[in-house]
């Protein structure tokens, strides 16, 4: 049975699938699992442990850090087709290039002035800042928002 949004939780998922040996279903960020951070933790050991012992993992999430740190190839199916079906190094440089960052701080801060860095919420104490990695490093944004707190020499 399907809805909107995809298959109902537990349902095969649709296509030609072939079965493995041993088939784990997982799902992280269901969001009636209510998992603290120390227990999602936790439970990706358990996947890791599994996944060493050689297992095949179904695992759905969109959080890309349980991904990125469970698993070293990722299927990525979109309205029941394959889109993305190689290394989770390749995701996330084709496909996980969008970055949002959220600064809070006790200490007044000003937006920054980097091409590509596009300023969506700017207060006295905070930031919100979107920007693609494919034209801005992660380096330079983080070393501007840090470069205040960093003592120098």
């Amino acid at each position: 049975m399907t809805h909107d949004r995809g298959p109902v939780r537990g349902e095969p998922p649709p296509g030609p699938f072939l079965m493995p040996a041993f088939l784990w279903p997982a799902a992280l960020d269901t969001c009636d699992m209510g998992l603290y951070v120390i227990a999602k933790a936790e439970v990706r050991e358990v996947i890791r442990e599994a996944n060493r012992d050689r297992a095949t993992i179904f695992l759905t999430s969109h959080d890309a850090g349980d991904i990125e740190s469970i698993a070293r190839r990722a299927v990525v199916i979109d309205r029941r087709r394959i889109v993305f079906d190689d290394k989770v190094s390749n995701l996330r440089r084709q496909w996980l290039t969008d970055k949002v960052v959220d600064l809070r701080s006790e200490e007044e801060v000003r937006p920054p002035d980097i091409p590509g860095v596009v300023v969506e919420k700017a207060s006295r104490y905070g930031l919100r800042l979107r920007f693609s990695t494919l034209e801005v490093p992660v380096r330079q944004v983080v070393g501007y928002l840090l470069e205040p707190y960093l003592e120098e020499g």
